[in-house]
């Protein structure tokens, strides 16, 4: 039988540490408005924030990327 996954179970916590680590990435741009890699976890992050719509395909914030660092971020 399959386990289901609960609000707290590992699945959550994935969700909470990537949600976290592109708050992290989101907030970390320039006077240019682009966002900058620190590494290459944060390259890796790049795709799927762009997947998201959260960054541009150039590395510019969306006005969903906005959004989410208001609900996520310390921006």
């Amino acid at each position: 039988m399959a386990k289901e996954s609960t609000p707290d179970g590992p699945q959550s916590r994935d969700l909470l540490n990537i949600s976290s680590d592109m708050a992290l990435l989101l907030a970390h741009r320039f006077g240019d408005g682009l966002v900058y890699f620190r590494d290459e976890g944060e390259r890796k992050l790049f795709g799927l924030a762009v997947e998201w719509g959260l960054l541009s395909r150039e590395g510019y914030l969306t006005p969903e990327g906005h959004s989410f660092l208001a609900t996520h971020g310390d921006d």
